[in-house]
């Protein structure tokens, strides 16, 4: 992994990373307005204490709630379909949209009540190279996941990946009654609920329970609904990764990222965590 100090951002920039990303296995981009230097960046990485990390595109490539949607009826996607367009094309883009929206949302899959398994088979992403090695290095609690989603989906794939029976999550989540010899969803908890800026309270959230100053807590994102959950953290990384193919998520990452650059310690220019992870060790 290249890694380039950088002082002030522009297009120029990110254009020049991409390209040397594509030939290379990542380049980062250290954001030395903020940190100081490249050394002072890898002393931050190495010194912090808790990891509170996004979960889309950041911890695995893609969307969750592509696979959630097939839980959804054949209505039930469709409301949802002119919901999205409707919502993300309108001018109702407030901390309360967002997460009346979400709730609409995950409403529409409580309504077609699939079974437990159904949500098991749904949740079977891959994640990004490092990511898992990196988390592991927190600790048992030292590590939580924030999603402008569904807690289960963060929940069953960390568990998964990590190997362990529990893990700290943050978002929208399923509930489950008995159901002939299953389970099926019945509900849904909206308390843990992570719009773009609940993200930095869930943060905040997750260091005071387990008793660290948000200043030593680092951040992963990667687009402009992980603002604050940057802002809430001590040191913040945000990956700019090349294979996401869906064009709306890269130009929306890309007009986002000069708003995020005064927030960021970095940007990691490419699809693995490994150079960053190789820091811990």
């Amino acid at each position: 992994m290249d890694v380039i100090s950088v002082h002030q951002f522009n297009e120029a920039v990110l254009d020049d990373a991409v390209r040397r990303a594509r030939a290379r296995d990542g380049v980062l981009l250290v954001n030395t307005g903020v940190c100081g230097s490249a050394l002072m960046f890898e002393e931050r990485v190495r010194r912090a204490s808790v990891l509170c990390s996004d979960y889309d595109g950041t911890a695995h490539p893609g969307n969750h709630w592509d696979a959630f949607r097939g839980l959804m009826t054949e209505e039930g996607r469709e409301r949802n379909r002119r919901d999205a367009l409707a919502y993300w094309a309108g001018d109702d883009r407030s901390d309360e949209g967002e997460r009346a929206f979400l709730f609409r949302s995950v409403r529409l899959i409580v309504e077609a009540a699939p079974m437990e398994a159904q949500v098991e088979d749904v949740v079977d992403f891959v994640p990004r190279p490092g990511i898992v090695d990196f988390a592991r290095t927190f600790g048992p609690n030292g590590f939580a996941s924030v999603s402008y989603g569904l807690y289960d989906a963060q929940f069953m794939s960390w568990t998964r990946w990590l190997g362990v029976s529990k893990v700290n999550a943050y978002g929208v989540q399923l509930l489950y009654t008995p159901y002939f010899s299953g389970r099926r969803v019945s509900s849904m908890d909206c308390l843990l609920a992570a719009t773009s800026r609940d993200k930095g309270t869930c943060l905040r959230r997750f260091c005071q329970t387990v008793g660290v100053d948000p200043r030593f807590a680092l951040a992963f994102g990667d687009a402009g609904g992980d603002e604050w959950l940057f802002r809430a953290a001590g040191t913040s990384v945000m990956i700019y990764p090349l294979d996401d193919e869906n064009p709306d998520r890269v130009a929306a990452r890309r007009r986002a990222l000069p708003r995020l650059w005064p927030h960021v310690d970095a940007v990691l220019v490419g699809n693995s965590w490994e150079g960053i992870a190789a820091m811990r060790q």
